[in-house]
């Protein structure tokens, strides 16, 4: 199985390559020197694979091919400053691995369960037996880790306070990756689908009762899942073929791009992704129009992973051959922003909380970013401007803000983590 994917990718890569070449000749694509550029390339003991970021701590995890080896990678000195032993890692190529930026806690599936790295010391403080072996993912609303069964049909979840598999989830054949909008409190899994495709899907799960609620059928054969928090927009790939779903409705369209691992900067609106067209290719999304801007250019025979961090504005490219991570910086960009909260609270005239008030949050442009009920907490970033909605509910009908403006709704910058409130009257 491991084998036949790998052929699978490496035809595909190799198809395409010719209609990169033609688009390029046609002026379709451009490079923009002075934005995205490559600053370092670090050097691998072996080839490197899936790769994780901290933002918090500015460390990158990125796992190897064959070795069992996870390299911690400085962010600010673009320097190797460890290496961690996997327990057994039997598959011999790279399985999934995630952060959770609040516990500073990475996952990494090594083939026969869970690791636990702490991320003080950069050592494995545990490892999960679970029933999954493939891509990973932290939901931070939760704190759940949920890995995708590359070999079944269904999704692993483990409860990261307790270190126990508390459940599986049925989804579509071999699922692949998996992605987390905690904008809205959902995780989305692509299946490759078994034979020629037919289950191939994006299953959409509710993270707060683990059950899927939607099932997006794909073409073809489904692969890697990125999540834009700023626009609210995930990103499915699905052999050539590229599907950019809404996070509020769950409804999809194909964009005209063959992409493989997606990243995305929330800070910038920009998608990173590797190519399907060209293996020394980063191709640069504009994540409000969904269109290609630019490309970056890297010296590399195969690239299949990439990771970014919105901190810094750089990307990470975990690069086969020659055994390498590559270092992407966006030198365009202005201040980076943090993610902090922002608490949305509802009562009556006299103080009383009133729970159960809609509720939207918006970004500077009218996009609706996530929606929920009171009391409710949207993940926002630092300096970003938004936008809160308040609606009215029954007999009781918005007053004004806790900063006495009667308008429903309430533009808002926030510094830090905040909170506002809205005042309802009978």
């Amino acid at each position: 199985m491991i084998e036949k994917h790998r052929i699978y990718h490496n035809k595909y890569f190799l198809t395409l390559i010719f209609t990169s070449i033609s688009l390029t000749s046609l002026g379709i694509f451009s490079h923009n020197a002075y934005a995205d550029t490559v600053i370092a390339t670090i050097p691998m003991s072996s080839s490197a694979g899936e790769s994780t970021v901290n933002p918090n701590t500015n460390m990158i995890y990125v796992q190897g091919y064959g070795n069992g080896w996870i390299a911690v990678i400085n962010g600010s000195t673009n320097s190797v400053v460890s290496e961690i032993s996997l327990t057994s890692d039997q598959a011999g190529y790279p399985l999934g691995i995630a952060a959770n930026p609040d516990t500073n806690k990475i996952y990494a599936d090594d083939g026969k369960g869970l690791e636990v790295i702490d991320g003080t010391s950069n050592s494995i403080i545990a490892t999960i037996p679970i029933t999954c072996s493939g891509d990973v993912a932290v939901n931070l609303n939760t704190n759940e880790v949920y890995v995708s069964d590359h070999f079944g049909n269904s999704v692993c979840v483990v409860d990261a306070s307790t270190n126990t598999q508390v459940g599986t989830i049925g989804v579509g054949a071999q699922p692949w990756g998996i992605g987390v909008n905690t904008n809205t409190n959902k995780i989305y899994v692509t299946s490759e689908g078994g034979y020629d495709a037919r289950q191939a899907g994006v299953a959409v799960i509710d993270g707060s009762t683990n059950s899927v609620v939607r099932t997006i059928p794909l073409s073809s054969y489904g692969s890697q899942v990125g999540v834009n928090l700023n626009t609210n927009k995930i990103y499915a790939t699905a052999g050539q073929e590229t599907y950019v779903i809404n996070g509020i409705t769950d409804t999809a369209v194909q964009i005209p791009l063959a992409l493989g691992s997606i990243g995305a900067n929330p800070n910038t609106n920009k998608i990173y992704a590797t190519d399907g067209n060209a293996v020394d290719q980063i191709d640069i999304i504009n994540g409000t129009t969904d269109a290609m801007t630019s490309t970056v250019q890297i010296s590399s025979s195969f690239s299949p992973y990439l990771v970014v961090n919105p901190v810094t504005d750089r990307t990470y490219v975990s690069v086969a051959s020659p055994p390498s991570v590559i270092v992407i910086s966006d030198n365009s960009s202005a201040t980076t922003s943090l993610p902090i909260k922002l608490m949305v609270n509802a009562q009556d005239v006299l103080g009383n909380p009133i729970s159960g008030i809609w509720m939207e949050l918006h970004s500077s442009n009218g996009d609706t970013i996530a929606t929920g009920y009171t009391p409710i907490t949207f993940d926002v970033k630092q300096g970003t401007q938004y936008v809160v909605y308040a609606s009215n509910y029954l007999n009781y009908v918005f007053l004004h803000w806790d900063d006495g403006s009667f308008k429903h709704y309430r533009n808002i910058t926030p510094a830090g983590n905040e909170t506002l409130t809205a005042t309802y009257t009978p």
